[in-house]
């Protein structure tokens, strides 16, 4: 903060000691409470809970206008002169209370030049352990840091918002009749008790068979089809998914069939897409979204109606999703923070730290909690 009270977006906290941590982590906690909302956010009920509803007015009208690129810089903290002082002291204040990704100067203790992530993290153990004195290695962990948001170009954040909308529109449940449109419970209404994994409920079923299904497949086998060809590992997660998993490759499809008629789909994307281009793409998410679902289009379905009614909310879920992201990086903070405070105090038995290893542009998951014993 500035002499005026104002976030500069400059972390000003340490966590060297334990007391220190404490008072980052109750910052961190402080601040967020009133934001809860944007934690607990789940994008098929953006329409039905009228998520966008929580944020403040005047800083929806400000980011429903503004560029996809300026959307995708809020969550590394970055904000535009002509925004609300609210908006930005928000941002502002979440980066000041996110730990610095800056990677520390490692060429005292490594004077190699351009190491890999790898090769640096091998440094660092081999290092700690010969000082030390280890013989065993018991795990070393990684976590998904929320900076991998800021790797998005415009093109494939604007199709993801894009999805984001098209996904919430398509699943619209019931619990708020008042709104217009709904293509699954309005048109389906048993879908919902039938497939109860349409929705969130599906994707921690998706993500476990991707990644498990295929792994106990070879090595059912033994190891001789620790070979197999990408497009046979592509066939298995494709054959063990869900119907309603694969409705991520609908839009990307849709879009290329647009592209082939239009001069590509990066033009589309370039120059924005007209209201009826999206209604179109959202029509082809749906009927191949009720394919997948064994589910055949009726005919009294107006996709384009649908999309029409949604459109005007549809927008704002870039901005939503877009400071939803910025909550990331001080939330995978407070994580840390807090198993950086178990560490500290433990009566002085460890000397802890915990700092930004890589690079952050080549390799967010950076930072790295070092413990040993004094």
């Amino acid at each position: 903060m500035d002499e005026n009270g104002v976030a500069t977006g400059q972390c000003k906290y340490r966590c060297g000691t334990a007391a220190e941590t404490l008072q980052w982590i109750k910052a961190i906690i402080e601040f967020i409470q009133p934001y809860n909302f944007l934690i607990t956010a789940q994008v098929v009920n953006f329409f039905t809970d009228r998520l966008w509803e929580a944020l403040d007015k005047e800083w929806v009208d400000c980011l429903r206008n503004e560029p996809v690129q300026h959307l995708l810089l809020i969550p590394s903290g970055v904000v535009q002169d002509h925004w609300p002082a609210s908006l930005k002291q928000f941002i502002l204040t979440l980066r000041s209370l996110a730990f610095p990704r800056e990677q520390v100067n490692l060429q005292k203790l490594f004077p190699k030049l351009n190491m890999t992530s790898i090769e640096v993290l091998s440094a660092i153990v081999s290092s700690i352990t010969n000082e030390v004195g280890a013989e065993v290695i018991v795990d070393v962990g990684a976590g998904q840091s929320a900076e991998r948001w800021s790797c998005l170009d415009k093109d494939a954040g604007l199709q993801n918002f894009d999805l984001h909308a098209f996904r919430a529109v398509f699943h619209l449940l019931a619990h708020n009749i008042s709104f217009p449109v709904k293509v699954l419970f309005k048109y389906y209404p048993g879908i919902i008790t039938s497939r109860p994994s349409v929705g969130r409920q599906g994707k921690a079923l998706r993500r476990k068979q991707q990644r498990g299904v295929p792994y106990s497949l070879e090595n059912a086998e033994g190891n001789k089809h620790f070979l197999l060809e990408t497009s046979k590992r592509t066939n298995i997660c494709n054959i063990m998914q869900p119907p309603e998993s694969r409705l991520y490759d609908d839009y990307n499809s849709a879009l290329n069939i647009n592209a082939n008629s239009d001069g590509g789909a990066c033009d589309l994307v370039n120059e924005g897409l007209a209201a009826p281009d999206k209604c179109t793409l959202f029509e082809k998410f749906s009927v191949s979204g009720l394919s997948r679902l064994g589910l055949e289009p009726l005919q009294e379905i107006d996709f384009h109606e649908i999309w029409s009614e949604s459109q005007p909310y549809a927008e704002l879920i870039g901005p939503y999703w877009s400071l939803r992201a910025a909550m990331g990086p001080v939330l995978e903070t407070l994580l840390l923070l807090d198993r950086l405070l178990f560490l500290q105090e433990q009566d002085g038995l460890l000397d802890v730290a915990m700092f930004p290893i890589f690079d952050p542009a080549l390799s967010p998951r950076n930072l790295a909690i070092i413990a040993r014993r004094t």
